[in-house]
């Protein structure tokens, strides 16, 4: 909406540099980082992709329901037009979560950072927080990537409006937002959950190949693949970051969750810019299968790095 207004791609671009500083997972998974034992973080970290997963799914909704609302309206000014209304709700948005935020959420406790100092003997592991880095980066590989082809097959391929377009996108992401209630985690450690994640990442590909299909079949079959995807972003994002939130001790675990999150953001802005070059279709496709197939030999090679602290024993102690 700003970069409409302003008339010129630098205040887009400023505008969505504030938007990006200040979205994402970061304040979500450091809230879970630090009220949840190491046993049940993954668990609950899965309720942050659960809540992500809703606002990828409603947020197409509400672009199309405004621009519908915008074109019978014949509200093209502008400050105030089919482009500029989804900023002015996300404004909104913001505003109602602020103090949401103030008047509800309940500030855990902070550590006693000098009992921590004292009591741990490595500040913080980088090593191993490096090593689940790529993980977590190439999850929104997949989940932007798939953004941006989406719209652009919807358009290109299928003929479709910008309107049935979103609507197409929305439903598709709200589809596997209930799998996020399975306690999968009770079932796997994170690096087990990670790998099956992107085997299953990979698996749904054989789905997004171009195979001559009239649109319907087509796009049927490739909404299949799209659940599927999007069911094991689910769980590869809760994996992950929940792999890279065990590392460091209590007084480090807000810092590190924060980079996390600029590692997640970076990875999904470079797969949005990625798809805007691929061809809809047999491109995209090869591109996920590189990319998942690089992740799942990534996680075999660095097995044995990709454990976690066991909060029960010594520091120094880890387990799988």
């Amino acid at each position: 909406g700003l970069g409409d207004v302003g008339g010129n791609i630098a205040t887009l671009l400023v505008a969505r540099a504030i938007q990006g500083s200040v979205s994402g997972p970061t304040y979500m998974s450091t809230y879970v980082t630090r009220t949840t034992s190491t046993k049940l973080r993954s668990h609950y970290m899965q309720f942050i992709a659960l809540a992500i997963g809703l606002g990828y799914g409603f947020g197409p909704f509400n672009g199309a329901a405004l621009i519908g609302i915008c074109n019978a309206a014949n509200l093209d000014g502008k400050v105030f037009n089919a482009y500029t209304s989804p900023g002015w709700l996300w404004a909104f948005y913001f505003l109602a979560a602020a103090v949401a935020i103030g008047v509800f959420m309940i500030e855990p406790p902070r550590p006693d950072l000098r009992v921590h100092r004292q009591e741990s003997t490595e500040p913080v592991p980088w090593t191993r927080v490096l090593c689940a880095w790529p993980i977590v980066f190439a999850v929104p590989l997949n989940i932007g990537s798939w953004d941006v082809h989406t719209a652009l097959l919807g358009e290109q391929k299928f003929g479709w409006s910008l309107v049935s377009t979103a609507l197409y996108l929305g439903g598709l992401n709200l589809i596997p937002v209930p799998t996020a209630l399975l306690p999968v985690s009770q079932y796997l450690s994170d690096r087990r959950g990670s790998v099956i994640a992107f085997v299953s990442f990979l698996a749904s590909t054989v789905f997004f190949w171009n195979y001559g299909l009239p649109t319907a079949p087509w796009a049927t079959m490739y909404g299949i693949g799209s659940v599927l995807l999007l069911t094991s972003a689910i769980f590869a994002k809760s994996f992950s970051w929940a792999l890279v939130s065990k590392q460091p001790p209590p007084e480090h675990r807000t810092y590190v969750m924060a980079c996390n999150g600029g590692v997640y953001m970076m990875g999904r802005g470079v797969g949005a810019v990625v798809a805007g070059y691929l061809t809809p279709g047999n491109d995209f496709a090869f591109f996920l299968v590189g990319v998942d197939a690089a992740t799942i030999l990534y996680i075999v090679a660095m097995w044995r790095f990709l454990t976690v602290p066991d909060e029960s024993s010594h520091p120094g102690v880890r387990r799988a």
